[in-house]
């Protein structure tokens, strides 16, 4: 009944605008209701134009859940990469010093001799020989994903976005992953695994290893271990001893293991070991930033463990496995983040539908030859 009265009032007012139009300028009534019903028709147009304009925008705006913009994804990825290990990119970041897929990091000589009171001349001259820590960066793709034309027009969400965001998500993990094993295990040419010198092996009661698919008992994790680890991180990188700048990385069970140390059950011996904790966590000890993670590589058992790399297909998990805590200095290990890539192909015509996958390299390898900077509290 409105939409009638309304109708009804528009008709009557517009015959009565022409009529007083009409008498107003003594035009013919016929003609000045052609002309108001040109500028009528021109304005609906203009505002029917307009209109759709505003939909197609909105549209476009209500694409992004429902189709991809490559471009947008790309940034989302990239942005997001380390959401989760943002500890990452706490050490050095060496991306100017990659050439092509080649990392270049200078490698100072023998430091010169110093002598007091010297007595005899000439001086001896050394020659100081520079070398280069040279490694590759590392490329890591997902699996392509393909998703069904009819499978992208969900009621409640797009599967396109979420797929990508599983993409996003894995290859941060793995990234994250490969970096640890770089900085405690294998980096490249000339980059040896860790040696014994930085390998502290934990010394604590027996308790069952939790790692998936080792067997028997591992000595459980101590105080006086982590403070052993800090030793050698100080004598090898000559820092002082309060830099901020160092950290105790480690696995949720290996963080669990360490609490059971009766450190923890005096208040005055963990002030005296400089323990902080927050909310019922351990955030620092012995001056070390407390860092929980699920991608610390695992180590192997014998009597100098090495880390084991778990991107490589062919290194499988073994029942004499070792969990294992890093000790690290942010100023001696870096990393070389060189691209990341959304590959996205809409509507492909021999899948009938969207197939999607990433790609990133990075690179990443302790600072120096002699390993100053890491060291690695093992299982026992």
């Amino acid at each position: 009944m409105k939409t009638l009265f309304k109708l009804f009032f528009a008709v009557a007012s517009f015959l009565f605008t022409g009529v007083v139009f009409s008498t107003a300028t003594e035009a013919p009534f016929t003609n000045v209701l052609t002309v108001m019903g040109t500028i009528t028709a021109v304005l609906v147009s203009v505002r029917l134009f307009f209109l759709f304009l505003n939909l197609n925008a909105f549209e476009k705006a209500q694409g992004l859940a429902y189709a991809v913009n490559i471009e947008f994804w790309d940034n989302f990825v990239a942005s997001n990469l380390y959401k989760g290990y943002e500890w990452m990119l706490r050490a050095k970041n060496r991306s100017q010093y990659v050439n092509g897929d080649i990392v270049h990091i200078p490698q100072a000589g023998i430091v010169p001799n110093v002598v007091r009171n010297r007595a005899n001349y000439p001086l001896p001259v050394v020659r100081r020989a520079d070398t280069d820590i040279i490694y590759k960066i590392d490329e890591l793709s997902s699996d392509t994903t393909f998703v069904k034309d009819a499978e992208k027009w969900e009621l409640s969400y797009s599967k396109v976005p979420d797929i990508i965001m599983d993409h996003r998500n894995e290859l941060g993990r793995r990234m994250a992953q490969n970096v640890l094993y770089r900085w405690g295990g294998i980096a490249g040419p000339g980059m040896l695994a860790l040696g014994a010198a930085n390998i502290v092996r934990t010394t604590g009661g027996a308790a069952t290893t939790l790692l998936p698919g080792a067997t028997g008992n591992r000595n459980a994790f101590l105080v006086v271990n982590l403070q052993s680890a800090k030793t050698i991180l100080i004598n090898q990188t000559k820092r002082e001893i309060s830099t901020g700048k160092r950290a105790f990385i480690m696995t949720e069970d290996s963080y669990t293991n360490l609490l059971n140390d009766s450190t923890f059950n005096n208040n005055q011996l963990y002030d005296k070991v400089g323990a902080v904790f927050k909310d019922g966590d351990l955030k620092f000890l012995l001056g070390f930033e407390i860092i929980r993670t699920d991608v610390m590589p695992r180590f192997t058992g014998p009597a100098t463990p090495i880390a084991k790399d778990s991107l490589d297909p062919f290194v499988l998990n073994a029942t004499t496995d070792n969990d294992a805590i890093l000790a690290v200095d942010f100023d001696f290990i870096h990393i070389a983040p060189k691209d990341v890539k959304l590959y996205y192909d809409a509507d492909n015509a021999e899948y009938q539908g969207d197939i999607l996958n990433g790609l990133l390299r990075m690179g990443a390898s302790r600072e120096r030859l002699d390993q100053a900077g890491v060291v690695a509290i093992v299982q026992g």
